[in-house]
């Protein structure tokens, strides 16, 4: 048997995600400036390898409906051809493994051959050393092969890797696409050896969710790299080819922890981002409070004890604003500080569909530099976290709601506290330890008050402590159990009309109407206590023009006067120069007639000026200054409903 390994390519359940991962991560490792993962439709005749390396009547198959998977890079690419060949060696010898830096990239760690393999037939990579161009390629062994790798020392090529490029690989497409964007090295898998894309559809193939799949690795890819993408590091797209033409996606860094939409960044975009519509300005306004509340980072060390030593990572809740919050804010814009904020309520996470802020929940992301979220994880899973539930976490809260951030840097023994999985896609049980330091952690108190939180969250309180309601979590601010805020129905939009967005309790709409002129106070100079509305008739402060007394007839009280039908004339001192329509005598130097007296004009007050602030429901009251008992009445009335006494006049 040839150095190498006795694994079979089936035992390890590895997804795609983490298999294009791992690909990107070998080209982070040679200092791409550009990397683009491309989707193709894939070839009609593939060799499947059955019995190999000795059977002498290959297999072919027909995967026309399914779709390859490059990945290009501009890096520093191979040395030369050693170091090309001796990459596909999957077990090194004892003592000659590669030194890697400490927290290097290239450290998604499920191995690229492995990987690969797990999902592919065949796993291919052309590369432009100095000016020749090398190629190794590596076939699937098939369930029958004794050997199920045959790798031989360079330059001793065995079949397994072969410095033959497969016949159904397109090298002519591949050399054009990489001399067009100057890249040196494709990793280049073909042949799947399952779907990628959802199954269940009938006459539904994987070429025909291309675009899908493309959109959703375009979002993993967003999570996994978010750090480097917006440190500019590098450009990263995603590539798939519809009708034989490219359509290129950049991949955008993507805020899990929704720490982009904190009440203050909230604020601050309200105030500084001059592109903002003015409906997008108005809301991150009022919307601010119902912000992500980010807990306190706690750097959280753990003694193993003996020889092991110790061991520190950062620890960091965050609880996420209320769907409905999520929903306006995502109204301002999907793009937040740099990053892209992902919430899709509709669909799941699995390959080839588009991502969720639910279902996002529920991985363990482990990346470059060592990330990892705890979501909606279960005993079931046995992903590391489900012991959160032991500790009073509701399961439907925590999944859409709460999410905890640990960070560290890859250590000697970190590693041991989050063991990762055999097939690197979660984490086993973690040690009760972390646990314990992580539970202590989320009793710190926040003060949700001086982070400009709106109620329930606007108060000195734990992130969380197991059977205390007065924590941020649990969302009941008062003793009333129906006062919880995590319900869906609790937040309501304000019905003010044009407004159209969230506000905190007891907190007036901006938009509400002036007490005077009625017009919106959010776009208007009047203030709650002043109304600034100028009249267009009398030109005093205070009222509309329907409102105003020089528009109403000084004889009959009229908004339309009818006294002057028959001559039109204007009114002047109170007389008019037209009989009366009704008793036919002219009007005397009074302005009277032979008719009875007619009513009292309506008066419009002035209202006085009063401290700028809220004053409760406002009344209306009409009242006649001529008519002493109807005036009389009118105070009354003002004094029943004030609870004003006699002494107090």
């Amino acid at each position: 048997m040839a150095q190498g390994t006795f694994q079979d390519f089936n035992g390890v359940d590895v997804k795609i995600e983490s298999v294009i991962a791992e690909l990107v991560d070998n080209s982070i490792a040679r200092k791409a400036d550009r990397i683009d993962v491309v989707l193709k439709r894939d070839s009609n005749r593939i060799r499947v390898g059955t019995n190999l390396p000795h059977h002498q009547s290959p297999y072919f198959e027909d995967f026309s409906q399914q779709f390859s998977l490059s990945v290009f890079n501009d890096g520093n690419g191979f040395e030369d051809i050693d170091h090309l060949h001796s990459s596909f060696e999957l077990v090194k010898t004892p003592g000659k493994e590669p030194e890697r830096r400490e927290n290097e990239s290239g450290l998604f760690h499920v191995g690229m051959k492995e990987s690969t393999l797990n999902k592919f037939h065949h796993f291919s990579i052309v590369a432009n050393i100095g000016t020749e161009q090398a190629i190794r390629s590596i076939i699937f062994p098939g369930h029958n092969n004794e050997f199920l790798y045959d790798w031989n020392p360079y330059p001793e090529s065995g079949n397994n890797p072969s410095n033959k490029l497969p016949e159904h690989l397109d090298i002519d497409w591949i050399d054009q696409y990489m001399n067009s964007h100057s890249f040196v090295t494709c990793a280049y898998a073909s042949g799947p050896r399952e779907n990628l894309a959802p199954e269940g559809r009938a006459n539904i193939h994987d070429i025909h969710q291309i675009s899908q799949f493309a959109e959703t690795i375009s979002s993993f890819l967003g999570l996994i790299y978010a750090g480097d993408l917006i440190d500019e590091k590098y450009k990263l797209n995603v590539v798939y080819f519809e009708d034989e033409l490219p359509v290129k996606i950049k991949v955008s860094p993507i805020d899990l922890f929704w720490e982009q939409t904190t009440p203050d960044k909230i604020r601050e975009r309200a105030e500084n981002d001059l592109t903002l519509s003015p409906n997008g300005k108005y809301i991150c306004e009022t919307i601010y409070g119902y912000g992500t509340l980010k807990g306190h980072t706690w750097e959280i060390e753990i003694d193993l004890g003996g020889n092991e030593g110790l061991t520190v990572f950062e620890f960091t809740p965050y609880l996420l604003p209320h769907e409905q919050i999520r929903e306006k804010l995502m109204e301002v814009g999907n793009n937040w500080n740099g990053y892209k904020m992902l919430d899709d309520p509709v669909s799941v996470i699995s390959s080839g569909d588009i991502f969720n802020s639910e279902s996002l929940q529920g991985v363990s992301f482990i990346r470059s530099g060592r990330m990892i979220v705890i979501g909606n994880h279960n005993q079931a899973e046995n992903d590391g976290f489900y012991k959160l539930f032991s500790y009073q976490f509701p399961t439907a809260n925590t999944k859409t709601r709460v999410r905890f951030k640990i960070e560290y840097k890859k250590g000697k023994y970190t590693d041991r506290l989050f063991d990762l999985k055999p097939n690197k896609d979660g984490y086993k049980e973690i040690k009760s330890e972390v646990w314990r330091r992580v539970m202590n952690a989320l009793r710190s108190s926040i003060n949700g008050n001086s982070r400009n939180l709106f109620y329930p969250l606007n108060r000195d309180a734990p992130f969380f402590v197991p059977g205390d309601t007065m924590r941020h979590f649990n969302g009941k601010a008062g003793s009333p159990s129906s006062d919880k805020w995590f319900k869906k129905g609790d937040i309501k939009v304000c019905n003010v009309s044009g407004c159209d967005t969230y506000h905190g309790k007891d907190i007036p709409c901006p938009k509400r109407p002036c007490s005077g002129c009625r017009t919106s106070l959010y776009l208007s100079e009047c203030t709650p206590s002043m109304c600034k509305h100028v009249c267009e008739i009398c030109g005093q402060l205070g009222h509309l023009q329907i409102n105003c007394r020089e528009s109403y007839c000084s004889i009959c009280g009229l908004e339309t006067c009818g006294c002057c039908d028959e001559c039109e004339k204007p009114i002047v001192n109170s007389r008019c120069g037209c009989p009366c329509d009704v008793c036919d005598q002219l009007h005397d130097s009074d302005g009277r007639c032979g008719c009875p007296a007619p009513p009292p004009p309506r008066p419009v007050a002035t209202p006085l000026p009063l401290p700028d602030q809220d004053h409760g429901v406002e009344k209306n009251i009409n009242y006649f200054p001529s008519n002493k008992e109807h005036c009389i009445d009118a105070i009354r009335v003002i004094m029943n409903d004030g609870d004003i006494t006699l002494d107090e006049l």
